[in-house]
C-alpha cells in the first residue's frame, strides 16, 4: 500500500513539474537560443546519470549500452523539438500535442499492434481530444511553423514511448539502463 502512495505522489509530481515545464521554458526561450536551452536543460542530467552508472557498473552490458543509446538518443530529439515549438509558438499549443500521447500511443497500438484497449482508456483518450480541441479553439496556436514542429515533438515523444516500452521488456538492469539513457540524452 505505501508503495501506490509513493507512486501516486510521484505521478503528481511528475504531472506538475511536466505543466509547469512549458511556462517556465517559454520564457527563458524569448532570450535564449533553444539548443543552448536544452544543452543546459540536459547537462544537469550527468552527475546523476554518473551517480546511477557507478553504482550498477557491475550490470553495464553491451545490450544495455545499446539499448540506452538508442532511448537516450529518442528522448533528446523529442525534447529538442519541443524546445524549438516553444520558440516559434505559445506554451499552450506547445504542450497540447504531447499530452496527446496517451491517447495516441494507445490508439496506434490498437490499429497497428491489434491489442486491445481498455474502456477506461478509450474514455481517458476521448476526454484527452476533447481537451485538446477546447484548446485549439479558445487560445492562439501561434504560427504554423511552431504548431508542425509541436506537433512532431508529440510524434517523437510518442515513439519514444513504444521504444522505451519495447527496449524494456526483457530488461534485467533497469538502472543500468536508465543511467546509460540519461547520459546518452546529456551527451547529445
Amino acid at each position: 500500500m505505501k508503495m501506490k502512495i509513493v507512486a501516486c505522489l510521484a505521478f503528481l509530481l511528475n504531472t506538475i513539474l511536466y505543466g509547469t515545464y512549458y511556462a517556465i521554458s517559454k520564457e527563458a526561450l524569448g532570450r535564449i537560443e533553444p539548443i543552448i536551452f536544452s544543452f543546459f536543460e540536459m547537462i544537469v542530467l550527468v552527475p546523476a546519470a554518473i551517480c546511477i552508472l557507478i553504482c550498477v557498473r557491475k550490470q553495464l552490458t553491451r545490450a544495455v549500452i545499446k539499448r540506452g543509446v538508442v532511448l537516450g538518443s529518442s528522448l533528446c530529439l523529442a525534447l529538442f523539438t519541443i524546445a524549438i515549438a516553444l520558440k516559434y509558438t505559445t506554451a499552450t499549443g506547445t504542450a497540447f500535442f504531447p499530452s496527446l500521447n496517451g491517447f495516441l500511443a494507445a490508439f496506434l497500438a490498437w490499429i497497428f499492434l491489434r491489442q486491445a484497449i481498455g474502456k477506461t482508456t478509450w474514455i481517458a483518450g476521448i476526454i484527452s481530444v476533447a481537451g485538446a480541441v477546447l484548446l485549439i479553439f479558445n487560445s492562439s496556436m501561434g504560427g504554423i511553423r511552431g504548431t508542425l514542429i509541436a506537433f512532431l515533438g508529440g510524434l517523437f515523444f510518442t515513439g519514444y514511448v513504444f521504444l522505451s516500452d519495447y527496449e524494456q521488456k526483457e530488461e534485467q538492469s533497469p538502472w543500468a539502463l536508465f543511467g546509460v539513457e540519461l547520459l546518452t540524452t546529456a551527451l547529445w
